[in-house]
């Protein structure tokens, strides 16, 4: 493995690892995310199966980043659901009285609720930024033949 693969791959398999820990930790505690879904408005019957659904989708994720480091769906698709996430998180801190937000479980690394909020939204910034970096390239026409001229033709 050159270093080259390597630091390609490093930011989708620390997010691969941070989204297996969150879904082990959800998984282990699913309560601790029930104040996040009554300020999302989920009917308490559904908790279970709201934390349930983010679990699986934590775990398909890390999966998907862990056996395709290199692929542009993934990284665009983990992107998607980190910026998702910290919409959420965001929308939160302007709340008087915000939920905990539950993203680790019963992990908690700080005792107010928005310190822990600005957290995950730094968290996820940093994670996003490692999937940007090393993002594969893709091709674009070249600046010295314009797209709709053949070489040939010059």
């Amino acid at each position: 493995m050159t270093w080259t693969l390597a630091s390609r791959c490093a930011g989708p398999l620390i997010a691969c690892i941070v989204l297996l820990f969150a879904a082990i930790m959800n998984a282990w505690s699913p309560a601790s995310a029930f104040e996040l879904w009554q300020s999302l408005g989920v009917p308490e019957k559904l908790n279970d199966s709201a934390t349930l659904s983010l679990v699986i989708a934590e775990v398909i994720l890390a999966v998907l980043l862990l056996l395709r480091p290199g692929s542009a769906k993934v990284r665009l698709l983990a992107l998607i659901a980190f910026g998702s996430f910290s919409a959420v998180l965001i929308a939160f801190l302007f709340m008087a009285n915000p939920p905990n937000c539950g993203c680790l479980g019963k992990v908690r690394l700080f005792e107010s609720k928005k310190a822990e909020l600005v957290f995950g939204v730094g968290r996820n910034l940093i994670l996003s930024a490692g999937l940007l970096w090393g993002f594969p390239k893709f091709s674009r026409p070249s600046r010295s033949h314009p797209a709709g001229i053949e070489s040939s033709a010059l």
